[in-house]
């Protein structure tokens, strides 16, 4: 994460100062004060499921244009997670899924950029889906026919597998993950009916 220079509230210079309460060092502002606090970013994505079959998009933006992924992107102001990843699905593939009937799947943290994710799944009530500016394709693949071979992010393979396996099981289960120096750790923390 990017470390600002000048304080948004007078435009002074900001320095590293100690902060006792925190124990760590803050940007603080040289003039006025003002501590600047730097928080993760919160991702959230969609792992949407039709029948036998998983969602993927074909991203048609930067960063990994041209590779597969699924709906997501980042939380903004005034939206709860779950509003976030309903959001982030419509945009993306014209689906409408309520808030409500997403069910959280994993949690995780990628410390290297200072990321929390949160990934939903839910069901899509029909395959009425469609391409966007954000996605040049949209398809509903089952595990034997997902391209792996040209995911976005090939670390999370296992994960997206644990998804296909609990699909399978109709009983689905909790995650809680980190991405460190580009392997992705996971572990169930709890096991539920669908």
């Amino acid at each position: 994460m990017l470390t600002p220079k000048f304080c948004s509230l007078c435009g002074g210079k900001l320095n590293q100062v100690y902060c006792e309460a925190d124990s760590r060092f803050r940007p603080t502002c040289s003039i006025c004060g003002e501590i600047r606090y730097q928080n993760p970013d919160v991702l959230v994505s969609c792992f949407l499921s039709w029948e036998d079959k998983l969602l993927w998009i074909k991203r048609g933006t930067p960063p990994y244009k041209g590779k597969w992924a699924f709906p997501g992107g980042f939380m903004e102001l005034g939206e709860s997670p779950h509003e976030a990843a309903a959001r982030e699905l419509r945009e993306e593939t014209g689906a409408v899924v309520k808030p409500s009937e997403l069910q959280l799947f994993q949690i995780g943290h990628i410390s290297a950029i200072d990321q929390i994710y949160l990934v939903f799944r839910g069901e899509l009530k029909s395959p009425d889906f469609h391409c966007t500016d954000e996605a040049l394709e949209v398809a509903l693949r089952s595990e034997v026919d997902a391209p792996w071979d040209q995911c976005a992010n090939p670390e999370i393979e296992a994960s997206v597998r644990s998804f296909y396996r609990d699909l399978a099981n109709g009983s689905f289960s909790v995650y809680e993950g980190e991405l460190v120096d580009g392997f992705h750790r996971f572990r169930n923390v709890n096991h539920s009916r669908a």
